[in-house]
């Protein structure tokens, strides 16, 4: 009897052990449950998060781009002005150049003229000095 008793002792020993086991087992299961959930919710957060600043920084990259783009379409404009703006100076450049040749030549002509004139008037005054000494002489 002492051995029956010792057995179903050891046998409700060993039952009570498997029910705190599965008890502490359960327990330790929610536990690691409840810790894969938060972790899942921090997963889905972070993703989440990373999505938001992924388009954010898309958004701002295009907004960028756009800026640049805008800008370069502002300094093209410029440069095409100030293009202009050379091309007409230096016709206008060529243009009173060709006006001053134009100018000085008829300077030279004008002083090649003048004197011309002036030697042919010496010459002619010379040539009636000549003339009216030789009309003294004689």
């Amino acid at each position: 009897e002492e051995k029956a008793s010792l057995s179903a002792a050891f046998e409700a020993d060993k039952v009570a052990c498997q029910r705190a086991a599965q008890a502490e087992m359960g327990q330790l299961l929610q536990t690691k449950a409840s810790e894969v959930a938060r972790l899942e919710r921090e997963r889905v957060a972070l993703h989440r998060r990373h999505h938001e600043d992924v388009s954010r920084c898309n958004q701002d990259r295009a907004d960028v781009t756009a800026q640049a783009e805008v800008e370069k379409a502002g300094l093209r404009q410029k440069w095409h002005a100030a293009v202009a703006e050379v091309s007409a100076m230096q016709q206008e450049k060529a243009s009173f150049a060709s006006k001053l040749e134009g100018e000085l030549a008829l300077v030279q002509q004008r002083w090649q003229a003048d004197a011309a004139e002036q030697v042919q008037g010496a010459q002619w005054a010379r040539n009636a000095q000549a003339a009216d000494l030789q009309g003294q002489l004689v």
